[in-house]
Parts: C-alpha cells; sequence; structure tokens
C-alpha cells in the first residue's frame, strides 16, 4: 500500500514541473512578437492583438464576496475604457489612425464600439492583497470580431486603393546605405533594395520582404510600392475584401529567421526581398521596393499567386 502511494506521489511530483513549463511557456509565447505601445495598453502586430490591463477597487461596504465581485465588475469596466481609448490610436494607413475613421462617421463609431464590447479576458483574472483586481483583455486587429471588422477594412482598403498613387504622396524616412567593399570603387556592389533570393526553376510560394533598419513602422493596411505603384495590396490583381478582414493584407515579425520558418503561411519556398526605404507622413508605414525587385515580384506571383493569398511577411 505504502509502495503504491509513494509511487503516485513521485508520478505527481514528476509532472508538475512539466505543467509549470506548460504555463510559463504559454505566458511567454503571448507576449512574443512585434509589439508597440498603444495608451495604457499594447499592440502586438505579430498575433493581431491589442491587450489592455484594467484594474478595480474594492467598495469600502459589504460582505467580503460582494467586494470581491465589485472590484472585478470594476476592473472589467476599466479594461473597456482602456481599450476604447486604445482603439484611437491604431495605425490604418501611414496618414489616417483609427480615430480618424470614428470622427467622420457615426456608423464606424458604433460598429466600432460593439467590436469592443466583445473583447473578452484572457488569463487569470489576479485578486491583490489589498482587496483589489486586475484582469487582462484582449481584443483582435482582424479576424471575426476584430477591429477591421468594426471599420469595414475590406471597403476602407478598397476606397484607398482606387485613390491615385503618386511617389510625391510618400516621403522616404531612410534608404539604406550603398554597401562599398574595400577597395573596389569601378564596380560599386548593389544598392540596398536590389538583392533577392534566388530559386532556380522554382515556383515562389510567399513573398518575404526585409524592411529592417529602415524605421518602418506597422499598420493594418501598409502599401508595398514599387516601380512608381502600389504592388501590395492592389487593384491590378485579385483581392478578397472578406479576407483581409480576416487576416489582415500582411504579417508583421522582427526576425528574417522567424519569417523564413514560416512554412505554414509562406510555403516551401518565400520570394525574400530587401526593401529600399520605407515611406509615408507622418508615419513610415509604407514600404518601398528597387524597381528590379517590384518587377521580380510580379512576375515571381504571376506563377505562385502568393499576393492574392495574402502570403507576404514583413520584417521590421
Amino acid at each position: 500500500m505504502y509502495k503504491k502511494l509513494s509511487f503516485k506521489l513521485f508520478a505527481l511530483a514528476a509532472m508538475m514541473p512539466v505543467v509549470c513549463f506548460s504555463w510559463t511557456h504559454s505566458a511567454r509565447s503571448a507576449q512574443q512578437g512585434l509589439t508597440r505601445p498603444l495608451g495604457s495598453g499594447t499592440i502586438n502586430w505579430s498575433s493581431s492583438m491589442i491587450r489592455v490591463t484594467g484594474s478595480g477597487a474594492p467598495p469600502s461596504k459589504g460582505s467580503a464576496a460582494q467586494k470581491r465581485l465589485m472590484a472585478k465588475r470594476a476592473a472589467q469596466t476599466d479594461a473597456y475604457r482602456q481599450l476604447a481609448e486604445a482603439v484611437n490610436g491604431v495605425q490604418v494607413f501611414a496618414e489616417t489612425t483609427v480615430k480618424n475613421f470614428v470622427t467622420e462617421s457615426d456608423v464606424i463609431r458604433i460598429q466600432v464600439q460593439a467590436v469592443i464590447k466583445g473583447a473578452r479576458p484572457v488569463g487569470p483574472v489576479r485578486y491583490l492583497s489589498d482587496g483589489s483586481v486586475e484582469m487582462d483583455v484582449e481584443m483582435p486587429v482582424f479576424g471575426t470580431d476584430g477591429l477591421a471588422q468594426g471599420l469595414d477594412f475590406g471597403k476602407t482598403l478598397q476606397q484607398e486603393l482606387n485613390k491615385p498613387y503618386s511617389m510625391i504622396d510618400g516621403r522616404l524616412a531612410f534608404i539604406g546605405p550603398i554597401l562599398r567593399a574595400e577597395g573596389q570603387v569601378e564596380k560599386p556592389p548593389l544598392q540596398r533594395g536590389q538583392r533577392w533570393q534566388q530559386a532556380q526553376g522554382k515556383t515562389y510560394t510567399g513573398l518575404i520582404i526585409d524592411a529592417t533598419g529602415l524605421g518602418a513602422e506597422p499598420a493594418m493596411g501598409p502599401f508595398i510600392i514599387g516601380a512608381a505603384k502600389r504592388i501590395h495590396p492592389s487593384n491590378a490583381i485579385g483581392m478578397d475584401p472578406n479576407l483581409i478582414v480576416q487576416q489582415g493584407p500582411v504579417h508583421y515579425v522582427e526576425d528574417l529567421d522567424e519569417a523564413k520558418s514560416d512554412n505554414q503561411r509562406l510555403g516551401a519556398n518565400p520570394l525574400v526581398i530587401e526593401a529600399k526605404a520605407a515611406q509615408g507622413k507622418p508615419t513610415n508605414t509604407d514600404i518601398l521596393l528597387d524597381d528590379s525587385a517590384a518587377k521580380k515580384v510580379l512576375e515571381a506571383n504571376q506563377q505562385g499567386h502568393f499576393l492574392e493569398g495574402l502570403k507576404v511577411i514583413l520584417v521590421i
């Protein structure tokens, strides 16, 4: 009997580190990705999630159970208030934020408010020693019940695409330096933006654009530009507004190796292009490609159709 009990205790103890590791790993994974501060919260552009932390204090009167319940409700109300303020700062295009659309349209304002009310708490509620309560609330940028749905983002993006594009509209933020090998003056190497990964005889299954070091900033609707026109998103190729609302036109990551390893999104043979510059005003959300690189993307897409499938990752 004692042997059986000892064995069970040993087995339980052996499992505990695994359980703790899994919870810690899950919590750490939720914090990974390309994040930016957003009001009193954060926006993770890699996971397309907006997160705020609400806090509530217990009332002075009532039973312990009542105080705890009221503090929890106050924390949730505070979280929704913070979320309503935070979403106004989300960058939609280079020159517009959510606040611009909410201010200009009562319909959009009501739709965005409805999406905010649909946000749900995530993770454990934290009951603090002083009786106050904290809780995290998340809302997706894209996907079902996401911010893009409230903004009618598919329609909004189409309206933006219908505007004529001029290179004068964009302000170059930073162009990567010309890399010159020592002693090589007759034939300088390629400028930034003129390099790409070659794959002989294979169809490209996705697109990675390396824009690291260019001061680029994420947005819901960045434009990839080259040869004096929009390459992606673009009216020149088939664009499914519903698909864009569900997953966004591009995916953001911070690391090139991470992008290359995303076979589920990009397939086994993505085309890797080096961006020439970031542009846009007031924020540098649009990515400029060298003309030869832009031509390469369009040629590769004729076979792979990765732009239509939104199989595009931006590394910034």
